[in-house]
């Protein structure tokens, strides 16, 4: 789209620390964000991963399982797990924590190594909505057998894999993809929002579902459900609302 590809920094190895499925709530406050805050000042570090994992932006599918046998997995792990990140990169809030993140690195590690150039500007567009899928695995070869599997996708390969669906539409197919360029942000499915001139989203609607299923036999399949806010819809005004995700 739109110049999706963001060149993101190696900041994200500092957010993969905290997203990593090992201890996703390490530094969450107890409870879902009852707010985004308002749109000048910058998120707190603890309100930022708040955002990206317990808002109405934010949704996390989590696949376990079991290892059996004597000194169990291959990498001696006793259950397999995965889990996906799903976040709304055209809501508002999303971008903010990103940005606010990115500052905060910036202040605490001056090297310019460490922190570079966030710009999640390309995702502004009145025209799409998109939403970023990470994942993260116990497992090395799972893991990577699932982000080589994103990076060989196309818009056409995902046409009848990738869907965003509310009552009144759907199915909607993507009209953009773009593979993983860094492991926070993930892949980015891009739909439109509108269809014969009509939002596919719109105020009337409680909520959209995005549904995702990759080839292959270990690779979990994906379903979340967003409740529709005003930042999803649209309403610039809205990086003041939105509530935790329930």
């Amino acid at each position: 789209m739109l110049g999706m590809t963001c060149k993101l920094a190696v900041f994200s190895l500092f957010l993969i620390l905290f997203l990593s499925p090992a201890y996703p709530y390490a530094l969450l406050r107890e409870g879902p964000s009852s707010s985004a805050g308002s749109g000048t000042e910058e998120y707190s570090l603890e309100k930022a991963l708040d955002i990206l994992n317990e808002s109405d932006w934010a949704r996390q599918q989590t696949v376990t399982q079991v290892v059996s046998g004597v000194g169990s997995g291959e990498y001696g792990e006793k259950e397999i797990f995965s889990r996906y990140y799903i976040r709304i990169l055209s809501a508002p809030p999303i971008r903010k924590a990103y940005e606010s993140i990115r500052k905060q690195m910036k202040q605490d590690h001056p090297d310019a190594s460490l922190h570079g150039n966030l710009d999640l500007s390309a995702y502004d567009d009145s025209r799409f909505l998109v939403i970023g899928v990470a994942f993260r695995s116990n497992h090395p070869d799972l893991e990577g057998m699932v982000l080589n599997n994103f990076r060989s996708q196309t818009v056409e390969t995902l046409q009848n894999r990738a869907y965003l669906s509310t009552t009144r539409f759907p199915q909607v197919r993507l009209a953009e993809y773009a593979a993983p360029s860094d492991p926070a942000i993930g892949a980015q499915f891009v739909f439109p929002r509108l269809i014969d001139g009509e939002s596919v989203i719109s105020p009337g609607d409680t909520s959209f579902a995005f549904e995702l299923d990759l080839p292959g036999r270990r690779v979990p399949e994906l379903r979340v459900t967003f409740p529709v806010t005003d930042a999803v819809v649209g309403n610039s005004s809205a990086i003041a609302g939105g509530t935790g995700a329930t």
